[in-house]
């Protein structure tokens, strides 16, 4: 795995020579072991929109209905395409996050990949270029809608659309992971995540929402909603609205979807909320992960 690129701009004056000379830039500090708060700290502050990330090893650590979960990740469906025509393979990922960031999407890959091979693949499919292989849209070759662009990097793989800002990813900008609010609905969701989405429009509640398998119940799952708020009232308007939609007898899905929900004002400077709780027996290990494709989150959320 390889840290988040970045740059010094700093100078050093010699009073012998007269002259400047650059300094050698500092390490890049090492990523944080665990992957969510990684794969944020691998992303460009300039990212905007959505957030999907996805662990296939806590994944798989989940029992009976988490094998539903195992094609959760916008590349899932184009796995078998992506490593029969360019060598990517996404099943031996450690991890992957997707991120909209004006245009296409763009796809980090994180791990168990093969550089050259993915190249030499791209290559021979028509795909052009140096640090970034990319093709244009075309008819004949569907992978061009989503993996137009292609940029190996170390063991890892970003990509994108054509035209797709691959950049974003080991950028020299500030990383994703220092914006606070990001940072607090991180911290809100915790470690061990299997899937995750952080939602930010101009406009609109920032909220996050993620899943795990429950601690001693690797068949069970915690399902968790995060939501920041300009000021304490308005997270108390939330708190309000999450214990409406997850009373018994309320409105369906989420009146007893989730049993025994716990709803906490964790405050602090983003104003946090979190609603947490196990999936009711009758709802899968992804039935989070499918109602924040519906935009239908408790709360007002989604």
């Amino acid at each position: 795995m390889i840290t988040r690129r970045r740059t010094a701009a700093a100078l050093c004056a010699s009073v012998a020579a007269a002259v400047l000379a650059g300094c050698a830039a500092p390490a890049p500090a090492p990523l944080p072991t665990d992957p969510f708060a990684a794969a944020l700290v691998r992303l460009d502050g300039r990212v905007r929109g959505y957030v999907e990330f996805v662990d296939p090893r806590v994944l798989a650590a989940g029992a009976g209905a988490w094998s539903d979960a195992g094609g959760a990740g916008s590349l899932a469906m184009y796995a078998d395409r992506l490593a029969e025509r360019l060598r990517i393979d996404v099943r031996r990922a450690d991890w992957t996050v997707t991120a909209s960031a004006g245009g296409p999407s763009i796809t980090l890959v994180a791990g168990g990949q093969d550089p050259d091979a993915i190249r030499t693949a791209a290559t021979g499919a028509g795909w052009v270029g140096t640090d970034v292989l990319r093709r244009d849209l075309a008819l004949d070759e569907p992978l061009t809608v989503q993996a137009g662009a292609v940029r190996p990097t170390g063991h890892d793989v970003v990509v994108g659309g054509s035209g797709a800002r691959v950049e974003l990813v080991d950028g020299p900008g500030p990383a994703l992971a220092t914006d606070p609010v990001i940072a607090a609905l991180r911290d809100c969701l915790g470690t061990g995540i299997a899937v995750a989405g952080i939602y930010r429009r101009d406009g609109e509640p920032v909220f996050a929402a993620g899943i795990r398998p429950a601690s001693g119940d690797p068949a069970g799952t915690v399902s968790t909603v995060c939501a920041a708020h300009p000021t304490a009232a308005a997270a108390g308007e939330r708190v309000a609205a999450f214990r409406a939609e997850t009373a018994p007898g309320a409105a369906a899905p989420w009146g007893g979807a989730l049993v025994e929900p716990q709803i906490e004002q964790l405050g602090g400077p983003a104003n946090v909320v979190r609603l947490t709780g196990r999936n009711a027996a009758h709802r899968p290990p992804v039935f989070l992960v499918a109602q924040m494709a519906r935009r239908d989150l408790p709360g007002g959320l989604g």
